[in-house]
């Protein structure tokens, strides 16, 4: 914890300093200069003015920087780093809105009470927009299903022979070739969130090459969350760095993007997964709640891949989807949400789901997530 005296540098100081600081800093006809290089006539320089504007300070210091957790990366960069930020701001400097004066309220924050500024994982420094609204999520399932049905390859995976499957869908939802029939199908999905599958999103040859990346990168114990888990036993890698610009990788990303419409710079770098005989992940949300107050905002979609067959076992299973389970095959990808369509912000719980235990021989998988916001500008400034 910062004490208060740190925080105290406030240019109290109205005798010799100050006079030497005007002899410095005036020009011949004894103005003193600002951060634009434009002047302030002592004579306008109110004592009480500025006293008023460290009191000011110290409260905001006290009441609001040392408390809220929003200030907590920049507690120990938040001060007057200048010997005439009360005076300039007793002066209004601070509602200045040119370029120089976002400077000094970068140099004058306690003064002007801007440490939010210094931030640099802050909105100031990562602005984004979210590439979902409410209704978004429902719209962009039905158009990858409708592309899918009228096999219009340029909208879906490129890949050929590739099949795409909705096993679960809030409504029965009729493609546009379909809206001219007068009767309703018979149900063939579970009534719930989206759940897709590509048959052959992967081919043969990117599932072995994704693999062998793993293989050299080394994989870990797998987390879950942010700490090791019995819940979880498998073992991973990030794809980052010359993982992630490897030509086949960034091939892979580029088809999702086309399919989902989420921007790459959205996409978290791919996990690469390896589950032994025996190992599992325990039924859990791929949501963070945490990211709702971070700048790339929530996961919304999850993309995996099985990237070999499963001799036996290795299913995954949806238990609030009437156990919905799908089996291992090389080059299938599901698609689903993590968010409500209604709320992209917002859990959808019926999306929860374990990896089931490897009975026979090994899995090798992928996960892929996308946020609502730019997420690799943040992960780049080291703002995780």
């Amino acid at each position: 914890m910062y004490t208060l005296i740190q925080y105290t540098h406030f240019s109290v100081d109205f005798g010799e300093k100050q006079k030497l600081y005007y002899q410095d800093e005036c020009d011949n006809n004894g103005n003193v200069k600002d951060l634009e290089d434009k002047c302030i006539k002592p004579a306008v320089v109110d004592e009480l003015a500025v006293k008023d504007v460290i009191q000011q300070s110290i409260r905001y210091i006290k009441n609001e920087v040392m408390i809220h957790e929003k200030y907590s990366r920049v507690r120990s960069k938040c001060r007057n780093d200048h010997d005439m930020c009360s005076i300039w701001a007793s002066v209004g400097k601070c509602e200045m809105s040119s370029p120089q004066m976002i400077d000094m309220k970068k140099e004058c924050a306690p003064a002007c009470q801007t440490c939010e500024l210094l931030d640099e994982c802050g909105p100031h420094f990562l602005k984004s927009t979210n590439v979902w609204k409410p209704g978004d999520l429902n719209q962009m399932f039905e158009q990858i299903v409708d592309n899918a049905k009228k096999k219009t390859k340029e909208n879906i995976s490129g890949i050929e022979d590739d099949k795409v499957t909705a096993h679960s869908q809030p409504y029965h939802y009729h493609t546009s070739e379909e809206a001219g029939d007068s009767g309703e199908s018979d149900q063939d999905y579970h009534d719930g969130p989206w759940v897709l599958t590509f048959d052959n999103f992967l081919s043969s040859k990117e599932c072995d090459i994704l693999i062998s990346l793993g293989d050299q990168l080394g994989r870990t114990r797998s987390l879950a969350g942010d700490k090791y888990s019995s819940s979880r036993t498998s073992s991973h890698v990030w794809c980052t760095e010359s993982c992630d610009l490897h030509p086949t990788v960034r091939e892979i990303i580029q088809r999702i993007s086309k399919v989902t419409g989420v921007p790459e710079v959205n996409f978290e770098h791919i996990q690469l997964l390896k589950y032994e005989e025996g190992q599992f992940y325990k039924t859990h949300h791929d949501y963070i709640s945490e990211h709702r107050n971070m700048p790339e905002g929530v996961r919304i979609l999850t993309m995996f891949f099985y990237l070999n067959d499963v001799e036996d076992g290795g299913g995954t299973r949806f238990r609030k989807l009437d156990h919905l389970t799908f089996t291992p095959r090389k080059g299938m990808a599901l698609l689903w949400p993590s968010v409500l369509d209604e709320n992209p912000h917002s859990i959808d719980q019926r999306t929860s789901h374990e990896a089931m235990p490897v009975l026979k021989g090994k899995k090798y998988a992928a996960n892929l997530w996308l946020h609502i916001r730019d997420f690799r500008s943040v992960f780049d400034k080291g703002c995780m």
